[in-house]
């Protein structure tokens, strides 16, 4: 929603509340955005007044907006989650989201993050298995990515989990290092969430892997693609988990990679 942040601010009519933790990424797309964090507006009051017009507070997470009809719009004959934020915004269906900018570069922090771990120079896959809107995947899964990519000589990375598995090193950083930190590292394997769209511009390889569920009114992978969206097409590889030998993708497409 807010790499339309500045068509929205051109139009004067919206004010973005804004999680403390991300507060960072409106200065992403324009640093004449003005930010509030954490103002207290009871979520139920605005799931029932909410109206969109000037001078009204709405709810713009797609689990919380008021028109249940406009969210189940999202999978149906293409439209995607971005197209609902178009319609939510009063913007033309022709405008493209802004991509983000990471202008400070954090890449002296990410290169000591991976020293601390042994892991600087080494051929790492980050491995992301945690996602807030979405069914997370069991930790046999991952393990098993884990494993089979460590069989290739690659060494798996988990962020920020908590897997019972002390083969297997873990990682945390804020998340203004995430640009800085894919770029680095180079390889990324990612339950779809929302950093797979703060990251969608870096130059690493993404894999990026969507649970075969209904999502409104289509598959997962139909109305939050990030092709699809128009986020990114660069390095990019969307994979659903109802196709067969997903493992064995995963690994043919680092080992392309890492051939290149």
């Amino acid at each position: 929603m807010l790499s339309f942040a500045i068509f929205v601010r051109e139009r004067r009519e919206y004010i973005f509340n804004i999680k403390k933790n991300h507060a960072f990424i409106p200065h992403l797309f324009s640093d004449k955005i003005k930010i509030i964090s954490n103002l207290k507006i009871p979520k139920q009051l605005l799931n029932e007044f909410g109206r969109y017009g000037k001078g009204t507070p709405i709810a713009l997470h797609p689990l919380d907006v008021k028109d249940v009809s406009l969210v189940n719009l999202i999978g149906y004959n293409g439209i995607t989650l971005i197209d609902v934020y178009k319609i939510m915004l009063n913007l033309e269906p022709q405008y493209l989201p802004f991509s983000p900018d990471f202008r400070k570069s954090y890449i002296d922090e990410v290169k000591n993050i991976l020293r601390d771990i042994n892991l600087l120079g080494e051929d790492v896959v980050l491995l992301c298995p945690q996602a807030n809107s979405i069914d997370v995947l069991e930790d046999a899964f991952w393990i098993d990515i884990a494993e089979k990519i460590e069989l290739e000589g690659f060494s798996p990375l988990f962020m920020n989990d908590n897997l019972k598995d002390e083969r297997f090193q873990m990682v945390s950083f804020p998340l203004e290092y995430a640009n800085d930190f894919c770029n680095l590292v180079g390889k990324v394997v990612s339950l779809r969430s929302g950093f797979c769209d703060l990251i969608s511009k870096s130059d690493s390889l993404k894999i990026i892997l969507y649970p075969d569920r209904q999502w409104y009114s289509g598959a997962l992978i139909e109305g939050a693609s990030l092709r699809e969206m128009h986020l990114t097409e660069h390095n990019l590889l969307e994979l659903s988990l109802k196709d067969e030998n997903i493992s064995e993708t995963v690994i043919s497409a680092l080992k392309h990679s890492r051939n290149e």
